[in-house]
């Protein structure tokens, strides 16, 4: 008898949630140092599998090839345990006195997952489920977004409101995911709006209010950050395909590194010590030259795959795009320079936090979106 494959996937999925739930009640009781044993072992096993895992990958996807899959594990289990060596998970992780700030650790346990082929897959999947998968993969940034703003800048730290920020800010990319992005954009934005409001009006009966300030945090977060992260779905229904949904990375990406090394070998002006000491102004002439030829390029690739495309137009978007991202820069830099950190959070290790990644994105989707809207540059060519 032939079992269906999708059924018993899901079903193997099911008993795999059951068994991350017993390891989650059991790492929950577990001491620092156990924690870190755990995760030696762990890194340890990894790297010595780290070939046959990759000839196994290799075997079951029927893509890449089995060298650079051993890389990536190598990576993985050996610079990823290495970067988080020494770093406090449990118990108080941080004192501020002056503050009467005291951060404390608690084991969440497993984190257990489906894994969706996420933006790259924008060239292989059908319609719904890459921009599925997508909705599912900006979600989760803008739920961590949402979670690092307010735990940067909110003076004292209410979990709860991360909650309400991060739900509703997946809740308006998924919409977008859906084709439903200004119904429920509307939705979200007036549930949090009064139920923010509400918290406000319930604190002035207890000892400790909650200021303005937490409402206007909360709503950036919550809403408007996620509004603008869902402009990378948005970006991908124009087309089967989604042309334009690569667009935001290409020219953030291309634009950072080459402020970065032109700056790096040519920069003498400061461009806002204030801010950013190390940017200079001639690193942002060079974001902006990269940006634009990456944008160009980027046509001309498309144009070779068959669309049809209009360069002078992506040079335009090339600036554009450079001038959102390197904006965005400065500004979460202000964020974080007002409450003295250097990074958002150690999400990402060498990185710091998600918005320490896509500050730039932020800004560089829409202005894009609205790009496309007024003067679209790539079109599908009638067969």
């Amino acid at each position: 008898m032939e079992f269906d494959k999708d059924l018993t996937a899901r079903q193997e999925a099911r008993e795999l949630a059951r068994r991350a739930e017993t390891a989650q009640r059991k790492l929950a009781e577990l001491s620092q140092s156990q924690l870190d044993a755990i995760v030696e072992a762990v890194a340890k096993a990894f790297a010595a599998q780290a070939s046959a895992l990759a000839e196994m990958a290799v075997q079951e996807t029927g893509f890449g090839n089995a060298e650079d899959k051993r890389a990536k594990n190598l990576f993985a289990s050996q610079r990823v345990a290495e970067a988080v060596r020494g770093m406090r998970t449990v118990g108080v992780l941080r004192e501020v006195p002056e503050k009467k700030l005291w951060e404390i650790g608690v084991p969440v346990g497993v984190i257990a997952a489906i894994i969706p082929s996420g933006i790259v897959g924008v060239l292989f999947d059908d319609w719904m489920d890459t921009h599925l998968h997508n909705g599912i993969v900006v979600a989760v940034m803008a739920s961590f977004c949402a979670w690092e703003l307010l735990h940067t800048a909110m003076p004292k730290f209410v979990p709860r409101f991360a909650v309400y920020a991060g739900m509703c800010g997946a809740a308006i990319v998924l919409g977008a995911a859906f084709g439903k992005s200004e119904l429920v954009f509307k939705i979200a934005a007036y549930v949090l709006f009064v139920t923010m409001f509400v918290e406000m009006m319930i604190s002035f009966h207890k000892s400790e209010r909650i200021p303005f300030q937490d409402l206007a945090l909360v709503f950036t977060a919550g809403i408007v950050i996620p509004w603008m992260l869902s402009s990378l779905v948005r970006l991908g229904l124009n087309d089967p395909k989604a042309p334009y949904l690569l667009l935001p990375f290409v020219i953030t990406w291309l634009s950072d590194s080459g402020a970065f090394f032109v700056g790096r070998s040519l920069g003498k002006t400061k461009l806002a010590p204030a801010l950013s000491p190390h940017k200079t102004v001639e690193g942002c002439v060079g974001g902006f030259v990269c940006a634009i030829a990456a944008a160009m390029l980027y046509g001309l690739v498309l144009h070779l795959c068959g669309y049809r495309v209009q360069i002078g137009l992506l040079a335009i978007y090339g600036f554009f795009g450079s001038l959102a991202g390197q904006t965005g820069d400065l500004a979460f830099s202000a964020i974080k320079r007002e409450h003295g950190v250097k990074d958002y959070s150690n999400l990402l290790p060498g990185h710091g936090g998600m918005l320490d990644r896509f500050d730039s994105t932020i800004f560089t989707a829409p202005m894009l979106e609205l790009l496309v809207l007024l003067a679209p540059a790539i079109a599908v060519v009638a067969q």
